[in-house]
């Protein structure tokens, strides 16, 4: 079903009441319905009768063969502008082009009828592609966006022209692939890690670097810093450290006379090599072992 309106398009009517119009025949030098318009089509419609000041314009709906057109919508009439109630008597029922449906323009050269411009069409569709015409699309921000670009490259790096997903795609993934390819990569500034971590192949979740000289924290998601870990090593020098069962002295100066009692349960090692300041007496009791290293 389409709305066709069509030149000198006319037939007669005896059709009487407020029902369909039965169509009746061309008049001399017109065409039927079924010829200008089309079974099932829809149209604009005047119906007259002047013998009886009795007139109807409207939207009216042709049947299956274009015998019958059905009034579906009246717009305006002799009757108030609602369906007119024909009396009996010969009437003309014709193709019209209503003025209200009508789009003119004026002696001034200004619109009337229809929407004066898209800003007033708030919901407006295509019915087609939309040929640019060398012209621009002109966006609230943005303006004179005149074409759209499917460019891999990005090469033209215009600010005039859009770029097709399929391109942004495989420019983006260049620029990942190489990311991955650049075997020395350096930030351009400081890297905030923004609560994240750092996951690395083998120990993932690395989430800070503490600078504790005493690795209180213990923590096995935390790094540490170079200041940390020489300071902590260095206060485990010449101290006593007890593990495993083992007691282990590290004794890099000796600067007095010592006394090592060894017990069965506790085997004393000395590790790395010894400075002696001066002669001192060591004396060694107990059962256990001493090894030197």
């Amino acid at each position: 079903m389409a709305l066709v309106i069509n030149n000198r398009v006319r037939e007669l009517t005896s059709t009487t009441g407020t029902g369909a119009v039965t169509l009746g025949g061309a008049v001399g030098g017109f065409q039927t319905f079924a010829a200008g318009i089309g079974n099932d089509n829809t149209t604009y419609y005047a119906i007259s009768i002047n013998t009886e000041n009795e007139w109807e314009v409207g939207l009216g709906t042709l049947n299956a063969d274009s015998s019958t057109l059905t009034r579906t919508s009246v717009l305006e009439s002799s009757n108030g502008d609602a369906a007119v109630d024909f009396a009996a008597g010969s009437k003309e029922v014709f193709c019209t082009l209503p003025s209200e449906k009508a789009v003119y323009l004026d002696a001034s050269g200004d619109q009337v009828g229809g929407f004066s411009s898209l800003v007033a069409d708030t919901s407006p569709q295509l019915g087609g592609d939309l040929d640019l015409n060398s012209k621009n699309l002109d966006f609230p921000t943005v303006t004179n966006i005149s074409d759209c670009l499917d460019e891999d490259s990005m090469s033209s790096d215009s600010a005039t022209k859009l770029a097709t997903q399929q391109s942004i795609k495989a420019y983006a993934d260049t620029k990942l692939a190489a990311v991955v390819d650049d075997t020395s990569p350096q930030l351009g500034g400081d890297l905030d890690l923004n609560s994240k971590n750092l996951d690395f192949p083998t120990v993932t979740n690395i989430s800070d670097c503490l600078d504790e000289d005493d690795m209180s924290s213990d923590s096995a998601t935390k790094l540490a810093t170079q200041q940390s870990i020489k300071a902590y090593a260095d206060s485990i020098s010449g101290a006593d450290i007890t593990t495993e069962g083992e007691f282990f002295s590290n004794y890099t100066n000796i600067t007095g006379n010592l006394t090592t009692t060894l017990t069965t349960a506790k085997n004393r090692m000395i590790i790395g090599p010894i400075t002696v300041d001066n002669t001192y007496t060591w004396d060694i009791a107990g059962t256990g072992e001493l090894t030197f290293l």
